[in-house]
């Protein structure tokens, strides 16, 4: 119902900036809530940006601010569409609200980098081979892993020299 969402639009942006304001908020608010954001994640910024561009120029120039409000509605009407972010947001949110749900940090989350995991001494190995883990694991090896592990187990006994990274910059821009 493209035709008719544009109408309805024209018709509250016609009428006054806060009518505006109030389009533009419903269409950022229904892009989250009815969008595919999987299938197309280029609708979610063309449509931020489009409608803070509107609401820019609306001062200047109703029909420039149309524009963008029309381009934004003819995208989200071709755009894949999907309430599976909207109820997972909901969900979820409410949960923790209404039932005071408070997630428990599974022992894997306990690294080197939480002050829980230091105090039972989890280091490196542990990261390497419990908190670094990726669900659903990559597809591709990573020629880096060895290397980065290598080198980070190196650092906790060397002491590691700061380069400026002014200096750095400068000497790949300068040559």
């Amino acid at each position: 119902m493209k035709k008719e969402a544009m109408e309805f639009a024209c018709k509250l942006l016609h009428t006054s900036k806060a009518f505006h304001t109030m389009v533009c908020n419903r269409l950022e608010v229904s892009c989250h809530e009815d969008l595919d954001t999987l299938a197309a994640p280029h609708v979610f910024p063309f449509v931020a940006a489009s409608l803070a561009a509107s609401s820019e120029r609306y001062s200047r120039s109703v029909g420039e601010a149309r524009l963008m409000v029309g381009n934004c509605i003819h995208l989200m009407c071709r755009a894949p569409k999907s309430r599976a972010g909207c109820h997972f947001a909901a969900a979820i949110g409410m949960r923790s609200l209404l039932e005071y749900f408070v997630p428990t940090i599974p022992d894997f989350a306990l690294d080197q980098h939480i002050t829980a995991g230091k105090k039972m001494g989890r280091g490196l190995d542990h990261f390497g081979s419990e908190g670094a883990k990726l669900v659903p694991p990559p597809t591709e090896p990573d020629p880096f892993e060895d290397e980065a592990y290598r080198l980070s187990s190196s650092r906790a006994s060397k002491p590691c020299r700061r380069i400026s990274v002014i200096f750095v910059c400068a000497v790949f821009v300068c040559g």
